[in-house]
């Protein structure tokens, strides 16, 4: 598909790396119901296809005043997808990706080495938190999201 995924993800390239919208784009379709779940001017939202029903999001928080803010990603989530399909009745399944969109972030704080001094106790791993009601955003922090889709399937009888 891409010869150059990490470019596709990163948009460097205009040609292949156009992300599907931003707040703006949001803002200007009349999706700026997403302003509900917590995102800010300060923030920047940019979604990308990776399947039929599997966007990747990426979420960053450009304010460098120090303050740390909290986004319904949850929320947004779900906003994203009664737009796409005012019917969507389903579910969604919200992982946390690398920065580079090619493991999930719990595999990579896992295989984290947990270096010790010595004379030092060994330290605890870190701890992956999983609501995505309140994910923290402190500022300059980029958070890349994988939001798979799953429509419930109903039969006319």
């Amino acid at each position: 598909m891409f010869d150059q995924p990490q470019q596709q993800f990163f948009a460097f390239d205009a040609t292949f790396g156009r992300p599907l919208c931003s707040v703006s784009m949001l803002t200007e379709a009349g999706l700026g119901v997403c302003y509900e779940h917590q995102i800010t001017d300060a923030m920047k939202v940019e979604l990308f296809a990776q399947g039929r029903q599997q966007l990747t999001l990426r979420l960053e928080n450009i304010d460098d005043s120090g303050a740390t803010s909290t986004v319904d990603l949850e929320g947004i989530a779900y906003c994203l997808a009664t737009q796409m399909d005012s019917l969507f009745n389903g579910s969604v399944e919200i992982k946390e990706l690398s920065l580079n969109a090619n493991m999930e972030y719990a595999e990579m704080i896992g295989r984290k080495l947990l270096w010790t001094g010595i004379g030092e106790s060994k330290p605890q791993p870190l701890v992956v938190n999983t609501d995505y009601t309140a994910v923290e955003m402190g500022p300059q922090r980029i958070r890349v999201f994988s939001l798979n889709y799953q429509n419930k399937e109903e039969f006319l009888q």
